[in-house]
């Protein structure tokens, strides 16, 4: 959680690329896990780099990143995954 609990922090202080540098690291690492509460924290690790990605002015790669995100996660039924692919479906369709 101290990766992710970085990149939020950095996201709240407005160093967006710092975060998605942050959440990049906690993806990469821990993109292959299947375990629940690991999955979630990738979930929500992209889902939250695609926010820094808008907000830096970026809206083509944060659709790109919700896409990835619905594309990896969307056929779990964990209720906590399923939270940030809704989430990730959402933030997109509003940038659309």
């Amino acid at each position: 959680w101290a990766m992710f609990n970085k990149g939020a922090t950095l996201g709240e202080l407005g160093m967006s690329q710092a975060a998605i540098e942050s959440y990049d690291r906690l993806i990469q690492k821990f993109q292959d896990h299947d375990e629940p509460t690991i999955a979630e924290l990738v979930a929500r690790a992209m889902f939250y780099k695609g926010v820094a990605l808008y907000k830096l002015g970026m809206p083509q790669p944060a659709i790109e990143q919700y896409d990835m995100l619905i594309q990896k996660f969307e056929d779990r039924n964990e209720p906590t995954i399923a939270k940030w692919v809704a989430k990730a479906k959402g933030n997109k369709q509003d940038i659309l």
